[in-house]
């Protein structure tokens, strides 16, 4: 009879509400910090995704210096360098720098005005 008694004491403590409170309190403590650590995950990811992009960029970027580093350690590399960036040409070299039409400057602009001076000069003096 006593034993029965326990059991049933223990199995109303187990049952009450409280405990079933407090329990349901934990779970949903346990579930919040899960949740923390799935998010933390998932941005670590990301973090990661984007450090291999990174790390591919900068390799491809190392590989084309090491390329103009290796281009450059000759003669033909110094030489081209050098006439790309400061526009010069070896002695006895013309240089020529061609223009797009766009970019094109009107050279004529200064005779023209000279010319049509000279004209309104000319039928003002009737010749």
């Amino acid at each position: 009879m006593r034993e029965i008694r326990q059991r049933r004491a223990t199995k109303r403590r187990l049952y009450s509400y409280w405990t079933i409170l407090v329990l349901v309190i934990v779970l949903g403590l346990f579930a919040r910090s899960a949740y923390g650590v799935y998010l933390k995950a998932k941005e670590s990811g990301e973090r990661a995704s984007q450090a291999e992009q990174e790390l591919f960029r900068l390799t491809e970027r190392n590989r084309e210096l090491d390329q103009q580093i290796t281009r450059l350690k000759t003669e033909e590399g110094i030489e081209a360098e050098i006439r790309e960036t400061y526009r010069m040409a070896k002695p006895g070299e013309n240089l020529a720098i061609i223009l797009g039409a766009e970019e094109a400057i009107p050279t004529s602009t200064s005779q023209g005005i000279v010319d049509k001076m000279k004209k309104g000069v000319k039928k003002v003096l009737g010749r």
